[in-house]
């Protein structure tokens, strides 16, 4: 079992309210495989970072001046022709702490996954594009541009009827 960590969970993508977390990837896998919702648009987000209390002018919660540290890495793959057998592979050969999942919107004519890496201690937002740069290199950079937004969150769990996601613990 792997330490846990903080991170923040949001209800929903207008994150209005912020949900400090504290678990381990084996915890967060499992949250990830039960949770279901009726659209993709109603299920909630992760950040592998903390939050504060200050919110936008429209009320939300999830916006970079609100970022209190950074306790990990999101990558987002929407590729398509990487799988995430062979993302896994590369995650292990580089020896990434990581969980890896299939995206809301995966399929697999169309691969779509993230990876979390959670860092080894809290670390200040601005260590974050640098970190992302080395994650995106292992991985021949392949992740989207929004990997690198600092508040940026994701979705995460399946939509009733679909087809559950696929993890893989690092």
């Amino acid at each position: 079992m792997t330490e846990a960590f903080d991170f923040t969970i949001f209800p929903d993508r207008y994150a209005l309210q912020a949900y400090r977390q504290h678990a381990t990837l084996e915890e967060i896998a499992a949250l990830i495989a039960e949770t279901v919702r009726p659209s993709k648009n109603k299920l909630p987000l992760i950040k592998l970072a903390v939050f504060g209390t200050k919110p936008s002018p429209e009320g939300c919660l999830r916006h970079d001046a609100n970022v209190q540290q950074i306790t990990g890495l999101e990558g987002d793959y929407d590729g398509e022709k990487i799988g995430l057998d062979e993302a896994v592979a590369i995650a292990k050969a580089a020896g990434l702490r990581a969980l890896l999942y299939t995206s809301p919107s995966h399929s697999p004519a169309k691969p779509r996954w993230r990876i979390l890496c959670p860092s080894s201690a809290p670390l200040v937002p601005e260590r974050r594009d640098k970190l992302m740069s080395r994650l995106n290199g292992i991985f021949g950079g392949i992740f989207a541009s929004e990997s690198w937004s600092l508040s940026q969150s994701y979705f995460f769990g399946r939509v009733k009827g679909a087809v559950p996601p696929r993890s893989s613990l690092l």
